[in-house]
């Protein structure tokens, strides 16, 4: 079981930049999933597509389950001591 105060801190709403500091961290030659995108494609379209990577999250937090249109990939934020990584997998 997780210490109290880690799992206080898995309730503290994620910021923007968190979010973008965790895609920033992942390598750009790796693909979260298997449609063949890569995270250097992700930051390259980042103004793009970042806001609609928040809200996705932001809606994950305020009721629990991502969108059905989603429903074969889910999102992970594992944190570390000072940022948050983002993993995308496709669930097979």
């Amino acid at each position: 079981m997780l210490p109290i105060e880690s799992r206080l801190e898995l309730k503290v709403a994620v910021s923007f930049a968190e979010i973008q500091s965790a895609v920033w961290l992942c390598g750009s030659d790796k693909a979260p999933g298997p449609d063949g995108f890569t995270f250097a494609f992700i930051k390259k379209y980042w103004d793009k597509i970042s806001g609609d990577i928040y809200m996705t999250l932001k809606d994950f937090e305020r009721l629990g389950n991502i969108d059905k249109g989603c429903n074969s990939s889910f999102i992970t934020l594992i944190q570390r001591p000072t940022t948050l990584i983002l993993l995308m997998t496709t669930v097979q």
